[in-house]
């Protein structure tokens, strides 16, 4: 049969958690951050310039058991790697920007 939603192209663009505003509640790390609210906003701004025509979705992809973390991480990197997949997967035409973490649950703006 024929689809009636549109199909558009997901951007994709990993972030992170502490790139919230609003679930910034330990402070620090302010270089990193910072870093990550600009992404979020530079995303955000992509969103809105291109919403006709893009999908966009920040990925927080948990915390893994990196270098970064010095392996004390909740996850591994496929858990983390096949989590952000899917919630790129499931990014539809319903809304023009999302972010979500590797289990695609929304992160507070």
């Amino acid at each position: 049969g024929k689809r009636s939603e549109a199909l558009y192209p997901v951007y994709s663009f990993i972030s992170s958690k502490v790139g919230s505003v609003d679930d910034n509640g330990s402070g620090g790390a302010y270089a990193y951050r910072s870093s990550k609210s600009a992404l979020n906003n530079i995303a955000k701004s992509l969103s809105a310039d291109l919403a006709d025509t893009i999908r966009v979705v920040l990925l927080h992809p948990g915390w893994v058991k990196t270098d970064m973390t010095g392996g004390k991480g909740l996850i591994d990197t496929n858990t983390s790697v096949r989590g952000m997949l899917n919630a790129v997967e499931s990014t539809d035409s319903s809304t023009s920007f999302r972010f979500v973490d590797y289990k695609a649950c929304q992160i507070p703006w």
